[in-house]
């Protein structure tokens, strides 16, 4: 089992200048199929990680009395619902790379946000030929654009993305459980993880 964390910073942070994506993953071996070489893949993330690049970094509170501090989980997520805090194209690589060497039959997200790193799962669970993901978010706004990002990258049939609270969407995914990504707020991944824990494949 693989749990990887740290990722995302819980508060929307600015971005760096956008970098477009390398044409495939950094995996040497020519002989493998890559779906990230895919040209509808390439253009989808180029296109995510350039509006990525415009992101303020600042919540937009509903209410003007919240901060990051005192602001419900899902208030955070409402507030946050167009900041995309994606991983970057070297961290999604490594992600591809992991779920390719491990072959897990069911990878778990936690943050899907706007699914730029849930494409690189897909991505290599599709080259796996074997296995699924399994996201959850907070963000209807996101949900919905992580779906239509998946779907225009050729990738909605490996992914099932659910909306709302994580130690409720997440609950009955059945075990084994065998990649983690804790892609959402740091004060929610351990809770989140030790309600996966039970579940998690035991091994290398």
């Amino acid at each position: 089992m693989e749990v990887r964390s740290g990722f995302a910073n819980p508060q929307p942070v600015p971005s760096g200048p956008s970098r477009p994506v390398r044409g495939c993953s950094g995996i040497e071996h020519t002989d493998m199929t890559n779906t990230l070489c895919a040209s509808e893949v390439r253009s989808v993330l180029n296109r995510l990680f350039a509006a990525a690049a415009h992101d303020q970094g600042t919540p937009d509170w509903q209410d003007s009395g919240l901060s990051w501090e005192t602001a419900t989980a899902q208030e955070r997520a409402d507030a946050s619902e167009s900041t995309y805090m994606p991983i970057s194209p070297e961290g999604g690589d490594l992600l591809y790379i992991l779920v390719r060497a491990k072959r897990p039959n069911t990878v778990i997200e936690f943050g899907t946000s706007y699914g730029i790193s849930t494409i690189y799962l897909a991505a290599a669970v599709a080259d796996n030929g074997t296995g699924r993901v399994v996201s959850t978010e907070l963000s209807k706004t996101k949900v919905l654009a992580a779906r239509a990002n998946l779907m225009e990258a050729g990738l909605e049939d490996r992914v099932t993305i659910l909306l709302g609270d994580a130690m409720t969407t997440l609950k009955d995914i059945p075990g084994p459980i065998g990649f983690v990504l804790l892609d959402g707020c740091k004060d929610l991944c351990l809770p989140v993880l030790r309600s996966l824990e039970s579940r998690l494949t035991i091994g290398r």
